[in-house]
């Protein structure tokens, strides 16, 4: 008996919780333009479990949420290319930050302003749904420029 409780006990440490590993943070969405019906948002992905997929993004603000990445042509213009597929490796932060991966938010509900904050919901293959806050940041807080230059690259 003293054994099967140790092997039961080597089984249940060994296991991997690929669903507790997750932890989202630093969301923001910086502020759209007059009349304009995309935002970009920003996130951190803290990855302390086993390998993980992004399956969607949902936010109240927004019909659609999209991972696009930024890619930038030896003349200088900047290019967005729609991720289908983003995967999180074990022990990686993924970053989604301007000019790099960020995520497009699609048809706007409504003028965002800043300081307002707004719940984003991220569905993860193995770690179900996780959600964090996501706070309105103005132009002059964002650091860097808006995606109206941009082309869409769909």
């Amino acid at each position: 008996m003293k054994y099967l409780i140790i092997i039961l006990f080597a089984l249940i440490s060994c296991s991997q919780d690929t669903g507790s590993g997750i932890e989202i943070k630093n969301a923001w969405i910086r502020e759209a333009p007059p009349g304009a019906t995309v935002a970009a948002l920003y996130l951190e992905i803290n990855n302390n479990g086993g390998e993980d997929r992004i399956v969607s993004i949902n936010t109240p603000v927004s019909e659609i949420a999209e991972i696009h990445n930024t890619q930038v042509a030896p003349d200088g213009t900047g290019k967005m290319i729609k991720l289908e597929n983003v995967s999180i490796q074990s022990g990686e932060l993924l970053k989604f930050s301007p000019g790099g991966k960020h995520i497009m938010l699609i048809n706007l509900k409504k003028v965002l302003k800043p300081g307002e904050v707004y719940e984003v919901t991220v569905d993860f293959k193995n770690s179900g749904q996780k959600s964090v806050n996501a706070v309105v940041k103005g132009f002059s807080n964002s650091g860097d420029e808006n995606h109206s230059g941009h082309s869409m690259g769909h």
